[in-house]
């Protein structure tokens, strides 16, 4: 019977450092848009981060 556990696993369309002599430019185009996606999404997880670390100094940091 056919697992798809069974084929291989993607590797991920681009690693930090990886060579990319060999990439076409619709493959550097397509990096580039997830590189960029997962940057906006970083950026916010850290906005969302740090509004969660103010609210808790405002409510527990010290009282003057």
């Amino acid at each position: 019977m056919f697992d798809p556990d069974d084929l291989p696993k993607k590797a991920p369309p681009y690693q930090i450092g990886q060579k990319i002599d060999e990439f076409s430019v619709s493959d550097l185009a397509e990096t580039i848009e997830i590189l960029e996606a997962e940057v906006t999404r970083l950026k916010t997880a850290k906005e969302n981060k740090s509004k969660h670390l103010d609210a808790a100094a405002a409510l527990f940091g010290p009282k003057s």
